[in-house]
């Protein structure tokens, strides 16, 4: 199992340490450990974590776009 630092997570992930600290602060982060004071990150959880923030984004998108037609569909009705 390969450990990674903040640091090295966060390049691995594409943003900020501070991003990721705030990710942490907030619960929303890939998960960790914290061994006295470093905290460490496996890969695979990163991995994971990213698969599920994708899977989040494709269901906002699609839910957009639902709400975006449904507005569409009622301002047609509306003019009409």
């Amino acid at each position: 199992m390969e450990a990674l630092s903040v640091s090295a997570a966060a390049r691995y992930l594409g943003i900020g340490r501070v991003t990721l600290y705030n990710l942490i602060k907030t619960n929303t982060g890939p998960a960790s450990l914290k061994i006295g004071k470093r905290r460490l990150f496996r890969r695979d959880a990163l991995d994971q974590w990213m698969k599920v923030q994708e899977r989040r984004e494709m269901v906002n998108r699609a839910q957009r776009e639902i709400a975006a037609e449904e507005s569409a569909a009622s301002h047609k009705k509306d003019a009409a």
